[in-house]
């Protein structure tokens, strides 16, 4: 080919190059150049490739530098920004949570003034209810008091017939006791003066010598009827030491009934006693009621 070779077509040249590469093939169908031209030319597309790549690379360095600077203000302005988020968000926080301890201060007020009106409501009505039952009461009290009042009454007044009719009847059956006692008795003092005239001297001797037969129908007749008490009866028959056993005897049947007569007035003195204990119990008992009734009316009042 004459140490010449076609122009690529993908060739990238400027105007000024153009010029140069056709301005001595003006005479030529087609555009060709030489060799050395052409290295010539590459050699200074590639310089320019290179000088273009090398400030290529130096952009997009500092492209890339740029971007890179470009972020990092962007992470210090969203750093700046996250300090300034987080420190309203604290803030946002605090307020809310003092709103929320407002609010729940003012609904613990009104749970509490509601809670005390309750509370007041039921202390009016358990003392409404209280002072209700306290009357209630105290009327039921009065009410028991007064029946067991009269029934204390009737019982006392039955307990007294019952211990007046028994006094009345053991005092009458002691008169009657008495009364025989004091027969009894009298008879036995005239019949011991008797024993002592008999053992007195000899006047009397002589006048039961004198009236021996009349003496001794009426002394039969008389210690028969009245000294013939557990054996005791005077026989004239008898020896001065039967006399004397009889004697004795009859002293301790003497002291006998009077033992007797003590027992019985001791007992009548204890049953008198007990009757009056009675009647004391009955006023302190009635006392206490009225003292009880007094309280409870005093406490109505209240």
């Amino acid at each position: 080919m004459d140490g010449n070779t076609f122009i690529p077509y993908n060739a990238k040249l400027s105007q000024e190059e153009i010029k140069a590469l056709f301005s001595n093939n003006d005479n030529k169908a087609y555009n060709i150049i030489s060799i050395d031209d052409y290295n010539t030319i590459l050699k200074s597309f590639n310089e320019k490739n290179e000088k273009e790549a090398e400030f290529k690379k130096k952009a997009e360095e500092k492209e890339k530098i740029r971007l890179k600077g470009l972020k990092l203000t962007e992470r210090i302005k969203s750093k700046s920004e996250g300090h300034t988020s987080v420190f309203e968000r604290i803030k946002e926080r605090e307020l809310q949570k003092e709103r929320e301890k407002q609010r729940i201060d003012e609904e613990w007020r009104k749970l509490l003034y509601k809670e005390k009106e309750e509370t007041l409501r039921k202390i009016k009505e358990k003392k409404f209810f209280a002072r209700s039952d306290v009357i209630e009461f105290n009327k039921k009290i009065q009410e028991s008091n007064m029946l067991y009042e009269r029934q204390l009454q009737i019982e006392l007044k039955r307990k007294r017939k019952e211990i007046r009719d028994k006094l009345d009847k053991e005092f009458e059956q002691k008169q009657v006791h008495e009364l025989n006692n004091n027969i009894y008795v009298q008879k036995i003092e005239d019949n011991m003066k008797k024993l002592k005239e008999i053992d007195a001297g000899k006047q009397i001797e002589e006048q039961i010598i004198q009236n021996k037969e009349l003496k001794k129908k009426m002394k039969e007749e008389e210690e028969k009827e009245i000294m013939n008490s557990e054996g005791l009866l005077f026989d004239p028959e008898k020896t001065e030491e039967e006399k004397r056993e009889n004697l004795r005897k009859l002293y301790e049947d003497i002291d006998k009934q009077i033992q007797q007569k003590q027992k019985l007035k001791k007992q009548q003195q204890e049953k008198e006693e007990q009757f009056d204990r009675e009647i004391l119990e009955y006023n302190n008992n009635k006392s206490y009621i009225q003292e009880k009734l007094k309280n409870a009316k005093m406490n109505e009042i209240k």
